[in-house]
């Protein structure tokens, strides 16, 4: 075979391609394209290694595997919120490790939700930031409400139609049900949270009954639901009657 055909192909292989700082942000070899345009090309091209990110204060690491992204890690938090923080950076140089293995896993959600919900996470978070506290009164009755979500929240875990569960606050942004949090379920609440928002957009009008999404998780049905600030998702038996589930949810919450 020829010098030619012996080549790796431009798809970041190895040895390690670096890519410098400019001032577009993230630019060099692959000039004009972005952070996130960058992670999923890596991920649509089935890259296996580390993605390695500096910018001017901090670094980070994003790890593929058959192009899925399974672990990241930025200043000792790993995971979703790393992987977010990363997302934040407007400029630096990255280098690409092929074939380095993640040192564990830490998201465990497809690549295109993940990124999907990382940028609306920053989305929001650019909205907050001119964010009024409320007065003390509104304090109050968001303490009365929470103690109202925790008895809603016991009861519908008692239904015999329902296997499993969470409660999201959308004002502290952790999962604050059940006590012991397994990690998929603050990625998962994040993932709802934004397709409960670009749903609710789609809605005609403000008077129409509290929008229940029905879902399905690594092959089992969820419903999910937002009551005030908070964000409820359930599991449910497989055949179910949905709507009768969406019945009783209603009747709850009343």
């Amino acid at each position: 075979m020829g010098k030619d055909e012996d080549k790796p192909n431009a798809s970041l292989s190895s040895p390690p391609v670096e890519l410098q700082e400019g001032a577009q942000g993230f630019v060099g070899l692959l000039q004009g394209i972005d952070l996130p345009n960058l992670i999923q090309m890596c991920a649509m091209n089935g890259i296996s290694g580390r993605l390695r990110i500096q910018s001017d204060k901090e670094a980070g690491e994003v790890y593929f595997q058959k192009g899925e992204i399974v672990h990241s890690v930025c200043g000792g938090v790993v995971g979703f919120e790393s992987f977010q923080t990363i997302l934040s950076w407007k400029g630096g140089r990255v280098q690409l490790d092929p074939d380095v293995p993640p040192p564990e896993v830490s998201i465990e959600i497809p690549w295109h939700a993940l990124l999907l919900g990382a940028m609306a996470k920053l989305d929001e978070l650019r909205d907050r930031e001119e964010f009024t506290p409320p007065p003390p009164e509104q304090k109050a009755y968001q303490a009365s409400e929470t103690l109202r979500i925790y008895h809603i929240y016991s009861e519908i875990r008692g239904w015999s139609e329902i296997l499993n569960g969470f409660i999201f606050s959308q004002d502290e942004r952790k999962v604050i049900r059940p006590a012991v949090v397994p990690s998929k379920f603050q990625q998962w609440a994040q993932i709802f949270e934004d397709l409960l928002q670009r749903s609710n957009a789609l809605r005609l009008g403000d008077e129409s009954p509290p929008l229940i999404l029905s879902l399905v998780v690594e092959k089992r049905p969820w419903v999910v639901l937002s009551r005030e600030r908070y964000l409820i998702a359930l599991e449910t038996r497989k055949g179910v009657d949905l709507r009768a589930i969406h019945r009783k949810l209603m009747d709850s919450l009343e």
